[in-house]
């Protein structure tokens, strides 16, 4: 191997390494994001009274059988994104 050759391996690993940690950067930001976004969510799920569009369409037990489930599988969610 010549000494032009070793130099563009050389170059084209340095070259790389700048998208890498833009790629990980994003990577994260789009993870974090996605946990506010959950927390969010987490906190509209502790609410007690039925919007009165709903209340045409599911009685009063179901709902608060859905609110304690999706509360639980997004404090889940957070907790997952962590890890």
């Amino acid at each position: 191997m010549s000494c032009y050759e070793q130099s563009i391996q050389v170059e084209a690993s340095e070259n790389l390494h700048p998208y890498l940690r833009n790629f990980l950067l994003v990577l994260y930001l789009t993870e974090v994001f996605s946990m506010y976004v959950d927390y969010r969510q987490l906190e509209c799920y502790k609410a007690k009274q039925m919007h009165p569009y709903l209340k045409s369409s599911i009685d009063a037990k179901e709902f608060a059988d859905s609110q304690v489930y999706n509360h639980e599988k997004h404090g889940f969610s957070i907790i997952r994104g962590f890890f």
